[in-house]
C-alpha cells in the first residue's frame, strides 16, 4: 500500500526526470549554430553528372525545428535536430540516378551540420537494387537569418 509520502515522492522523481530530458533537449538546440535564412545549394551528382544547384530558404518552426522550401520546389518540408544535425527526407519519382544513368524513384534524407553548411543525401533502401550511396552537397549562405 502506497504512502502519500511514497506517491508524492515517485511524482517528484518523475517531474525531475522530465525535467532534465526538457533541459537536455534544449541544450541541444542551444548549442547547435543558427540555421535560418537564404543558402545556396550545390550537388554534384546530378542528371547525367550535371550539377544541381537550387535555394533553400530556411526557416525556424519551434525548438529543433526549421522549414526547408526550396526554389527548386522539389523541397518544402521540416528538418529536425538529430544528434547536431538537421535532418529531413522527401521523396521524389525521379530521386536518384543509379550507376546505369537510369533515374529511379527514391525517399532521400538529408542531413546538414550548420557549423560548416556541408550536408549529405542518402536514398533509402535500395532504389537502384544494390546499396545506396550516399552523396554529399554544400551550402552557402546568401541572404540573412530568420
Amino acid at each position: 500500500m502506497k504512502t502519500a509520502a511514497s506517491t508524492a515522492a515517485t511524482l517528484a522523481l518523475a517531474c525531475a526526470a522530465a525535467l532534465a530530458a526538457a533541459a537536455q533537449a534544449g541544450a541541444e538546440v542551444a548549442a547547435v549554430p543558427a540555421f535560418g535564412g537564404q543558402y545556396a545549394y550545390s550537388y554534384s551528382g546530378g542528371t547525367n553528372g550535371n550539377p544541381f544547384a537550387t535555394t533553400w530558404t530556411v526557416t525556424p518552426c519551434g525548438d529543433g525545428c526549421v522549414h526547408v522550401n526550396t526554389s527548386s520546389g522539389l523541397t518544402d518540408t521540416d528538418a529536425h535536430l538529430v544528434g547536431g544535425r538537421w535532418v529531413f527526407q522527401r521523396y521524389d519519382d525521379a530521386g536518384i540516378l543509379c550507376d546505369n544513368h537510369k533515374l529511379m524513384p527514391a525517399t532521400v534524407e538529408f542531413r546538414v551540420d550548420p557549423a560548416t553548411l556541408r550536408g549529405e543525401l542518402q536514398p533509402q533502401g535500395a532504389p537502384c537494387g544494390g546499396a545506396s550511396r550516399m552523396t554529399t552537397f554544400t551550402l552557402a549562405k546568401i541572404g540573412a537569418g530568420v
